[in-house]
């Protein structure tokens, strides 16, 4: 992986990206999603923003026809991910 991803920090953060993905994927049809390490990491870490995949790569995911290429469903997708994450956050 060392010579993939070139250091640790960076491994853990598209892992966390990932996760966060994911997430983000299954919020889009239904209201929850995965609480992933990334949830604990980027809230005590201070490892960044948890939903940095969104603000970065926003419309790449819909040019790849993610959330139906539609950008509203997206920022829905979004707000019920982050409403559960706020939900549980007593969990991590």
């Amino acid at each position: 992986m060392q010579k993939l991803i070139g250091d640790d920090e960076r491994y853990d953060g598209l892992f966390d990206d990932a996760e966060y993905l994911q997430g983000l994927a299954a919020a889009d049809y239904t209201d929850w999603g995965p609480n992933g390490r990334f949830a604990w990491r980027r809230k005590y870490a201070e490892r960044g923003a948890r939903d940095r995949i969104v603000q970065q790569h926003g419309p790449d995911l819909l040019a790849a026809g993610m959330f139906g290429g539609s950008g509203e469903r997206l920022e829905l997708a979004h707000q019920k991910y982050e409403d559960f994450l706020g939900r549980n956050a007593q969990f991590y």
